[in-house]
């Protein structure tokens, strides 16, 4: 009805004023392309944060891996610079760093040749004590059983 009575009252117009009024009516959005578009723009929006969600957790996780990583370097060194014996066995130290605070595993264990052991040091977060849990870090190495004194 209301359709009708624009068409009829746009027939009364003036010839300019109603091709005015209809460009305006072809060039108006409708509701629903108006909803599609709000639907994808909220779509992008939310996929973007989960990306900077996901961005910032992979930096996290970068930055305590790595200064896992450094204390585990820093318990070999230690042992190197102090010229300290391996002992065949495991030891369980602290070692934080950072704003972290890790727990440090010292595995050494025999080598074929009895001069040489093995020391694998594990580093895992403090909290994750006495769980079996994935380690952030972990070195090998092989040394001399008794270090060499200057």
């Amino acid at each position: 009805m209301v359709w009708v009575i624009t068409v009829s009252f746009m027939k009364k117009m003036n010839p300019n004023l109603r091709q005015f009024f209809a460009r305006q009516m072809q060039s108006a959005f409708t509701l629903i392309e108006v909803l599609v578009a709000v639907f994808i723009i909220a779509i992008t929006l939310i996929s973007g944060l989960r990306a900077m969600s996901s961005l910032a957790q992979t930096s996290h996780d970068i930055e305590q891996r790595t200064l896992a990583l450094w204390s585990a370097d820093n318990i070999l060194l230690e042992q190197k610079i102090q010229r300290t014996p391996f002992n065949v066995g495991e030891e369980i130290r602290d070692c934080p760093q950072g704003r972290f605070a890790f727990q440090c595993v010292i595995k050494v264990s025999p080598t074929p040749n009895p001069r040489f052991v093995r020391v694998e040091v594990s580093v895992r977060l403090d909290k994750d004590k006495g769980k079996d849990t994935h380690h952030l870090a972990q070195l090998f190495h092989v040394t001399l059983k008794t270090p060499n004194t200057p």
